[in-house]
């Protein structure tokens, strides 16, 4: 027998049961469904590929992603101060055509860095007053969970088209040139923007189409289609003719495939290889005919402080001599001890020849007549052993 008091217990029981499942009940779908978009997006994206764990949150993320869209309007507020479309995390769940991890990173008033919680593809339908609608690729988004309402950038707004105009009284968005215009809500300061997703018929087919309701608006024959394709080459269009991957595509006339138009016969010129050494007009035939002469800079100073080594080498028997420099304004001392050396070993220098830098020709000066009149040490020691400069 139960007695009264196990009855009161019971009931009360029942009552606390009733009321966490009432509780339970009450709570969003949305917002549940979107945390668990959240936490399948963070599986797939760290499981390692081909894992149980990855297996099981990829099918999960499908499953998920692949339910049918509800015929819902949501509404989006103009933002000029932002470069990304950012959505809250429960309309991303209706509105992303595909959903994945999201790498950015947004910097409130704060200072603090937040990340997104999940990227997608956006895709929106704007309808006017008159009935019209206009679809609208927006490219990617991102969504927050902290992220209080949706955000579309004017500025990518701008990008694909759209024209956007902010009066008095005559607030009106454009979702191109030839499109009607659909005014703006004005609510606490901020314009908002009525959309809705688009329905599966109402998505893009995965092909492109030439034509329009049947009919093709853009014949022509195959030289044509090259230069309006930006120089395809014609056996690629053949091909995309024969095998039907682009509706309305029709050639008419020749289909010869061989191309001869500027543009391509520039496209493949080819230039004549460059020789690895380039010829002398006065080749050297003895020793002395020719020098040159360069300045290299050492990776490392030496412990006596030498910083440059000038090198020389003969023409026409490759025999080279290095002559350590601390400065570069003792190059035409170095120039007179190789003469001299080359002397002392039987041999007279004719011709020396230089990249005209700084250490051979002078370049200081007021101005360009200065710098032309005045004769460098260099061209000096040339002068006093009878040696031509190069």
């Amino acid at each position: 027998a139960i007695d009264e008091s196990d009855e009161s217990e019971l009931s009360e029981r029942e009552e606390r049961e009733k009321a966490r499942v009432s509780k339970v009940e009450c709570k969003p779908l949305v917002e549940a469904s979107a945390d668990l978009q959240v936490l399948l997006c963070s599986s797939v994206f760290n499981a390692a590929s081909g894992s149980q764990v990855y297996r099981a949150a990829t099918e999960q993320f499908d499953r998920f992603t692949a339910r049918q869209r509800k015929d819902q309007t949501f509404s989006a507020i103009l933002d000029s101060g932002a470069d990304v479309h950012i959505w809250t995390l429960a309309d991303a769940e209706n509105m992303f055509q595909s959903k994945g991890v999201s790498n950015l990173k947004v910097i409130g008033v704060n200072g603090v860095p937040a990340r997104a919680d999940l990227a997608g593809h956006l895709i929106v339908v704007v309808r006017a007053p008159s009935g019209e609608q206009y679809q609208i690729d927006l490219g990617q988004a991102h969504a927050m969970r902290s992220c209080p309402m949706n955000l579309l950038s004017i500025s990518l707004l701008i990008q694909i088209g759209a024209i956007i105009h902010f009066e008095k009284d005559n607030c009106w968005f454009k979702a191109g040139a030839s499109a009607v215009q659909i005014p703006f809500q004005q609510r606490d300061g901020l314009f908002h923007l009525e959309i809705s997703p688009p329905k599966e018929a109402e998505l893009d087919p995965p092909l492109q189409s030439f034509a329009v309701e049947g009919r093709c608006y853009a014949v022509g024959n195959l030289h044509l289609w090259h230069r309006r394709m930006r120089h395809l080459s014609k056996v690629k269009l053949l091909n995309i003719m024969k095998s039907k991957a682009v509706g309305g595509f029709k050639v008419k006339g020749n289909k010869d495939a061989s191309c001869s138009c500027d543009a391509c016969s520039q496209a493949k010129i080819q230039r004549s290889a460059i020789p690895h050494v380039r010829g002398s007009p006065d080749p050297a035939t003895f020793v002395g005919h020719t020098i040159s002469v360069d300045t290299k800079t050492l990776p490392f100073a030496t412990i006596s402080g030498y910083k440059y080594a000038l090198c020389f080498v003969d023409h026409f028997s490759r025999y080279g001599m290095v002559f350590f420099m601390r400065k570069k304004s003792e190059t035409a001392d170095k120039v007179k001890e190789y003469i001299l050396e080359m002397r002392r070993l039987g041999h007279r220098v004719r011709r020396i020849q230089c990249d005209r830098g700084s250490e051979f020709y002078e370049q200081e000066g007021d101005t360009l007549g200065d710098r032309d009149r005045r004769e460098h040490a260099f061209g000096q020691m040339c002068r006093l052993y009878n040696v031509q400069r190069r």
